[in-house]
């Protein structure tokens, strides 16, 4: 029946391929696993065992979004379910994400003939699903909808469908709505005494809460559909219990409001972090951007700083509160806690954002271009303060910007691919890079711009690594680039700087042979490295040759058959 209605549903969707059509076009590392003569998967099928899409998913795409239930977990629940749409909904949405992650999958002639045709399955599959939903008196297993329409948006957004994205996400928004899953008691009363279930349950309200905030941050919106929700559903547990199935009795909401008053040895999850981090972050952006005076030409961040402290109390409350155990943001096996570089990823973007409105990293108008929205020019001019360059009110600013930025970039040296961190990052990334960028044009000179130039190859690094794989990181590349060569005055063609014709602002009461040690002109300033042994001038280091990141980065990280095998 599904099959039937994934091949003639509306014109729109184009018709997806019989099984065996794959046979000619799959490669064999496509092929299941598990067989002892290799055959193409049925992607029309909910047998996900041996599944090559399905291991990408959970090794991948899992790590940094886990809502959807452990894949031992989802097998056992997969011989038990009556739910078969929304299960096949589900499962080909994973398919096709996972498939995003496949190495032969970012190759042109292998995106047309498989990720085409998983995209298309997982758009029919919904299609049927939201028809059965709609068809049943009631549905207890809607959360099996809410996390497809959620994963797919993900996947929707940044291969760079933006509006097919919005229309997912907010379907997932009105399921949970809808059902209240973001009250305590629906996990229990729809976990079917089942831990691992009601943790799942948990997960899924807070996944989309999470990517909903994630969203507003990036169009810098003051609101967005779930910050008004007061949420009493518990927080998740870490993710080797959840994969293990070994769930202790959840922590809640109140207690981790409430951890610095809890004894020493009272722990938290990186998955409940991460929900803290982005419950402040989105708290940040709508202190700062409420509209109060709808007549004002400026934007509401202008009229008082006052906020950033309240911001800053956040923000640094969070981190200060991360136990030494998990400061390192890697887990017990060496590997990178994708929640917690997630939510400090998120965190160091909102503190960047925010302080450069009153700092000297002054924004150029082309940042408007940018689709990680930055600070509009509007943002810099407050009234009634003394944004002077080089004024005690600035350098705090100023100092708390870059350091926020550079902290972004210490991140990147983790080790991990680019690619295994949530694409979400990327806009997080793009704001603290901007404003990089602009102190590289205004503050920093000799040594001390060398080690800026460094951090921003680093981050463009990371821009061209997601690019590889995200349709809309690779527009997020283009983008910064250009901004870049603008602030930068570079020309692109020779790779040499063009003259100035407007000087960068001096520090006021800073003698201009001060400028270069930014210790002088800039008390405050917080850089990565004191000390440094380039000895580069500044012509070489603006050189625009020296800013391009090769495309073979293989050196960089592990290669793709030790992802395929870790």
């Amino acid at each position: 029946m599904w099959q039937h209605a994934a091949r003639n549903s509306s014109s729109s969707i184009p018709s997806s391929p019989e099984p065996t059509a794959l046979q000619e076009t799959t490669p064999s590392h496509l092929l299941r696993t598990t067989s002892t003569s290799p055959v193409p998967i049925d992607l029309f099928s909910t047998d996900i065992a041996g599944d090559a899409f399905i291991e990408r998913y959970y090794k991948c795409f899992h790590r940094c979004h886990p809502c959807v239930l452990p894949r031992s977990s989802l097998e056992r629940f997969m011989q038990y379910t009556s739910s078969h749409a929304e299960l096949k909904a589900l499962i080909s949405v994973m398919r096709y994400t996972g498939s995003l992650y496949l190495p032969s999958a970012r190759q042109p002639s292998q995106r047309g003939s498989i990720s085409r045709q998983l995209d298309e399955i997982a758009s029919a599959a919904i299609s049927c699903a939201v028809s059965a939903s709609s068809a049943a008196s009631s549905s207890s297993s809607f959360w099996l909808l809410a996390q497809s329409h959620l994963i797919y948006s993900i996947g929707k957004y940044w291969q760079g469908h933006p509006e097919a994205s919005r229309q997912h996400l907010d379907a997932a928004i009105r399921l949970v709505l809808e059902h209240r899953m973001f009250c305590r008691e629906y996990a229990v009363e729809h976990g079917r005494c089942s831990p691992v279930l009601q943790e799942c349950l948990r997960r899924t309200w807070w996944q989309i809460y999470i990517v909903d905030a994630s969203h507003a941050a990036i169009k810098r919106q003051s609101s967005f559909a779930l910050i008004s929700i007061q949420p009493t559903a518990d927080l998740p547990c870490e993710e080797d219990e959840y994969d293990s199935g070994s769930i202790p009795p959840p922590k809640t909401l109140e207690e981790f409001d409430a951890r610095e008053f809890a004894p020493d040895d009272a722990q938290f999850s990186s998955f409940a972090y991460l929900v803290g981090a982005i419950r402040s972050m989105a708290t940040a952006i709508s202190r700062a951007y409420s509209i109060t005076d709808a007549s004002s030409d400026y934007s509401p961040i202008t009229r008082s700083p006052k906020f950033l402290e309240e911001v800053d109390a956040l923000i640094h409350g969070w981190m200060l509160l991360v136990p030494e155990t998990k400061s390192h943001v890697l887990t017990k096996n060496g590997e990178v806690d994708e929640l917690l570089f997630y939510g400090y990823m998120a965190l160091h973007a909102t503190s960047a954002g925010l302080h450069r409105s009153f700092s000297e990293c002054h924004v150029n108008p082309l940042e408007d271009m940018s689709s990680c929205s930055s600070p509009h020019v509007k943002d810099c001019q407050a009234r009634g303060l003394d944004l002077t360059d080089g004024s005690p009110f600035t350098r705090v600013h100023t100092a708390r910007c870059i350091e926020a930025a550079e902290a972004q970039i210490r991140m990147l040296s983790f080790p991990a691919r680019p690619t295994s961190h949530s694409p979400f990052t990327v806009c997080m990334l793009t704001t603290g890079t901007l404003s990089l960028l602009a102190a590289c044009k205004f503050i920093l000179r000799g040594e001390k711009l060398a080690v800026a130039r460094d951090q921003i190859r680093a981050s463009i690094g990371y821009h061209r690594a997601m690019a590889g794989m995200w349709a809309q990181a690779k527009t997020n590349l283009g983008e910064i680039q250009e901004i870049a060569r603008t602030v930068l005055a570079i020309d692109a063609a020779k790779g040499d700087v063009r003259e100035e014709t407007t000087p960068p602002m001096p520090t006021a009461g800073i003698a201009a042979d001060q400028l270069a040690d930014p210790a002088v002109s800039n008390p405050y300033f917080i850089t990565l490295a004191q000390e440094t042994s380039l000895s580069m001038d500044d012509a070489q280091i603006w050189s625009a040759a020296a800013m391009q990141v090769p495309m073979d980065m293989s050196c960089w990280w592990p290669s793709e058959p030790e992802m395929m095998n870790s």
